[in-house]
């Protein structure tokens, strides 16, 4: 053990973290083409090996086995002690994808060249020439002409043994600025953020690839809990996680400890626990339900952060009249605390170019501080059903779940689905592929036999529409209609988290039952990323520049 041990340590220890032959066959390329770069910033994220100032870009050189370039030869696994290897590199890769989530946050554009790409120079150049052709510099004039490139990475070949004797790199002047303050692409400090019953996520990693700092995130489930903590929480701006009953904090206190005098907090999100408003809920089911009230709890939280903005994710179920009270109070809270509320509004995600028919209500707070703005809430559809479309032809069609059942990696803790009884998979047999549903199946319970409800029970999805919605039985087919389009099984985990928009990498953790719960309960990325984008104007210094229109959105509330 002792010998095996010392050799693998050896053999780490001459691994070369900088000055490699690949980052230097890189530099030299960069070198030929003129463009002026640092080496090595530790103070940025990941300590990127080139940056280029000028382009705001930031140039990672990754060895292909330790960062696990997918599909290349040389990113292969390791024979003997494999779980030790794939922890490593799972490791590695958060490490990765948390580095280029704060750089971009940052204002820094991210590009990586891989090992194997390096080593052949025309793939250097069609990599080269993909980062940089037509980026405008920071002074918003010169740009990399495109017939450069090709003559210049012919010229470092042809005297490439001349390049060796040049220094490593060409550094700039000291005094060249960094762009490193930049936010969305502009000057000035960070958008912050809070994410209140954060659960796995979602609603946290939209923010950021929106461009916020999320500073906080509160979550009680111990599960969804480890899963943000493993995703969100690397890097050197991850937020503070407190997980913990959110009732039993204190919100001024929090406030004063992650926003020093001087910082604001710009947007606050949050998604109460949304069982007790859920339509599956019978009569006046969760009309006294404790976790209808979090959403004063969440309100407090407002209150005490001052956030220019809040948004709220909740079901449609809230806005039944069973629940008028405790909606009304939220509205009065509101304006007590010098916020204009606006009307719920129900977004479909289908609608914004998500595989999913996923119906949730948002309700938008606007601090009076932000003036009497105007502006289009919620931003105007992408997509459209058939008959949508015909009406408004600008609208793209509603996008499939189809590439939510291409193959996953072989290490992805997530590709797992619930183990069936033989009975069940002999009905899932029985079902027609690509939509089939219970009734085709056969499979008759005395439970369906005085109704004609739960028809969806039991189907397969049909990958050429938006997927049915994911709740927090996702996984279970007993629960909707959750069985593979052609497999005779339920959907796993990791398919449940790409119609959620969840990119692979995203590793949720508790085991199979929990993780399906995490996914359903989440804010999907991408829906979050959209609204918050367009949610971005009202955050800036002078809220009067953000696109005005004649027809503001405020409407008594009106409940079903």
């Amino acid at each position: 053990m002792t010998r095996v041990a010392l050799t693998r340590s050896q053999m780490m220890a001459r691994v070369r973290s900088k000055d490699t032959k690949p980052e230097m066959a890189v530099r030299r390329a960069c070198h030929a083409l003129g463009l002026r770069f640092r080496l090595h910033r530790k103070d940025l994220p990941g300590s990127p090996d080139l940056i280029f100032p000028r382009w705001n870009m930031a140039l990672f050189v990754h060895g292909c086995f330790w960062h696990r370039h997918a599909h290349c030869s040389r990113a292969s696994m390791p024979a003997s002690n494999v779980e030790f290897w794939k922890t490593k590199f799972r490791r590695n890769e958060r490490r990765d994808q948390a580095a280029a989530r704060a750089l971009g946050q940052l204002g820094w554009r991210v590009h990586v060249i891989w090992e194997c790409e390096a080593a052949k120079n025309d793939v250097l150049k069609a990599k080269l020439a993909k980062a940089f052709t037509g980026l405008e510099d920071e002074a918003g004039s010169e740009t990399l002409e495109p017939p450069s490139l090709p003559q210049a990475l012919d010229k470092q070949s042809s005297n490439g043994r001349d390049q060796e004797k040049q220094p490593r790199g060409v550094q700039c002047a000291e005094g060249e600025p960094l762009g490193g303050s930049l936010r969305n692409g502009r000057n000035g400090p960070p958008l912050n953020c809070v994410d209140l019953f954060a659960g796995a996520g979602g609603f946290s990693l939209a923010a950021q690839e929106a461009g916020l700092v999320v500073k906080l995130a509160v979550e009680h489930n111990k599960h969804a809990a480890a899963t943000y903590r493993r995703n969100i929480c690397v890097g050197e701006s991850s937020p503070r996680l407190i997980e913990d009953d959110i009732r039993t904090l204190a919100p001024n206190k929090l406030r004063a400890e992650l926003f020093p005098e001087g910082t604001e907090c710009g947007v606050l999100l949050g998604g109460p626990p949304c069982q007790g408003f859920s339509t599956h809920r019978l009569n006046d089911a969760g009309v006294a339900d404790t976790r209808n009230d979090l959403i004063h709890v969440y309100f407090d939280f407002v209150k005490a952060f001052s956030p220019k903005l809040f948004l709220m994710e909740n079901v449609p179920g809230m806005l039944w009249k069973r629940h008028e009270e405790a909606l009304k109070r939220f509205y009065a809270e509101g304006k007590e605390a010098g916020y204009r509320v606006l009307d719920p509004v129900i977004v479909d995600a289908r609608d914004y170019g998500l595989p999913q028919r996923r119906k949730r209500v948002f309700i938008l707070g606007l601090s009076e501080a932000l003036g009497d703005v105007q502006f289009v809430w919620p931003p105007a559809p992408t997509h459209g059903s058939e008959v949508t479309r015909r009406s408004n032809p600008d609208l793209l069609p509603w996008l499939s779940c189809a590439a939510a059942f291409g193959p996953a990696d072989e290490r992805d803790i997530n590709d797992v689905h619930m183990m069936h009884s033989q009975v069940l998979i002999d009905a899932f047999a029985q079902t027609p592929a690509n939509g089939g549903s219970r009734q085709d199946s056969g499979r008759l319970l005395d439970c369906h036999r005085d109704h004609d409800g739960h028809k969806d029970v039991y189907g397969r999805i049909d990958p050429s529409k938006p997927a049915p919605t994911m709740t927090t039985a996702c996984i279970n087919p007993s629960k909707g209609r959750f069985v593979h389009p052609t497999l005779n099984h339920g959907i796993t985990v990791r398919q449940a988290a790409r119609i959620q928009t969840f990119p692979d990498t995203f590793e949720f953790e508790g085991g199979l039952m929990a993780a399906g719960e995490q996914v359903g309960n989440a804010v999907p990325v991408a829906l979050g990323k959209t609204l918050i984008q367009h949610l971005l104007p009202l955050l800036e210094d002078h809220p009067g520049t953000a696109a005005t229109v004649s027809e503001p959105v405020s409407r008594a509330l009106v409940f079903a």
